[in-house]
């Protein structure tokens, strides 16, 4: 394929049309927006929460690092993750490419496929064709990609009709497939949002300027569920690049490694606190070259053009380490509610009660003040708050994580445990 396809205008076109909405402006003091956050914080399956954990790709693409599959394989085993968003396999790509995604779901990482072309009934054709050869190996299916930046034609229609009436028929075959009926089908991606055929909503999700993610993630979510009510979600791109000076040759603010890993970590667990089904931030590697600094498209991975991790990758690792629970029981297992109490915490901070299948439980704790100055291009220095949990019975040791650092810190102080929040995310295990 052509480096990139339409892809790359289409984030900076639907960043720069969110912001031109206003999606980004409804911040008040302190960096609180006005949309409201859940008042209540449900215990979490931490199986659930790191199944929901995927990352976008492009193994298909053999003119990029892609085309070393088995590199690309290696950097999401380092991940621990194993759930991508593709391309749907399509015969007029590259055959090399296509047969890449095979070897990827051999591997076991499964797809969420995201349709391609003007034609539903020839794309459920090549979808049952893919489980054919790679049984289990597709766990979503989804609608056009951003439709508002790259029009559809569908049965002499054009614009939101033609994408709703395309939808509309792809649900009604994937459903009438016996190979692919059990598969959730997701809502195609428009901005301003519209109504779609589908199981679930989608979301795409930039925040420019190093913004942090939760809040305007949470009024997303809101704007979409105002028009299709009642569904689960799923945010199949979004995320940060890393071009510092892509402001000034007609990007968008990128942001430093440092500023990127905690944002990128955060941005995982604010999907996770919503209930986000499945959240796949863009991408996994710079997968290509930019040796003069020009082309923020190319400074979205998670891995730099190389194959080495960025302190984001490295961060992500360790979250995915901290949450992992491999007991049989791990998605299945009664949920024992978290009883807590934490005072001290600012109004940009977030909590995730979280439980294990041995019963133990865990609570991630993070905060989201601003952390990047978009006009100096170098990051702001958080202020540490002291914070105070209370989880109403002693506790005899709490093991706190911090995935950004990499550190482990056990404590053995009783109840209540004292700690300091500053931009790095904590988890805080109970024993």
């Amino acid at each position: 394929m052509a480096e990139g396809g339409a892809l790359p205008m289409g984030r900076r076109a639907f960043a720069t049309s969110l912001v031109a909405a206003g999606m980004f402006g409804a911040v008040g003091v302190g960096g609180k927006p006005r949309a409201t956050e859940p008042d209540k914080d449900i215990t979490r399956r931490a199986a659930d929460v790191v199944n929901s954990f995927g990352v976008a790709t492009h193994i298909d693409y053999t003119d990029s690092q892609y085309a070393d599959v088995r590199k690309v394989i290696e950097a999401l085993h380092y991940l621990g993750l194993s759930r991508v968003r593709d391309h749907a396999p399509d015969p007029a790509s590259d055959p090399v490419g296509q047969s890449h995604l095979h070897d990827a779901a051999a591997a076991g990482i499964r797809f969420t496929f995201v349709s391609t072309g003007h034609d539903p009934a020839a794309l459920v054709a090549r979808l049952r064709g893919f489980v054919d050869r790679s049984p289990g190996s597709i766990q979503a299916i989804e609608g056009p990609n951003e439709v508002n930046n790259f029009p559809i034609h569908y049965r002499g229609l054009t614009g939101v009709a033609a994408a709703q009436a395309y939808q509309e028929e792809m649900f009604r075959l994937v459903r009438a497939d016996p190979k692919l009926a059990h598969i959730p089908v997701l809502a195609y991606t428009n901005w301003p949002p519209s109504s779609a055929k589908a199981d679930w909503n989608t979301l795409h999700f930039y925040p420019p300027e190093g913004r942090q993610p939760f809040f305007t993630m949470l009024r997303d979510k809101q704007g979409q569920d105002r028009i299709d009510p009642g569904r689960d979600f799923a945010i199949t791109e979004g995320g940060y690049h890393t071009l510092v000076s892509a402001a000034q040759v007609g990007g968008w603010e990128g942001v430093s490694n440092a500023v990127h890993a905690r944002l990128m970590v955060n941005f995982y667990l604010a999907a996770a606190k919503l209930g986000a089904r499945l959240v796949f931030p863009y991408q996994l590697l710079d997968s290509y070259a930019d040796p003069g600094l020009s082309d923020q498209e190319k400074h979205f991975g998670l891995f730099d053009f190389a194959f080495r991790p960025k302190p984001a990758a490295m961060a992500v690792r360790n979250l995915v380490r901290i949450l992992d629970d491999r007991h049989r029981d791990a998605t299945t297992f009664p949920i024992a509610p978290l009883d807590y109490r934490i005072a001290g915490l600012p109004p940009t901070a977030h909590v995730l009660p979280l439980q294990k299948a041995s019963g133990q439980h865990m609570i991630a704790i993070w905060n989201e003040p601003d952390i990047w100055d978009a006009a100096a291009n170098w990051p702001i220095a958080a202020a540490a708050v002291p914070i105070t949990a209370d989880f109403g019975r002693q506790v005899q040791m709490a093991r706190v994580h911090r995935p950004v650092a990499g550190t482990v810190q056990d404590m053995r102080a009783g109840q209540p445990i004292r700690l300091l929040l500053a931009d790095e995310p904590l988890l805080i295990e109970l024993g």
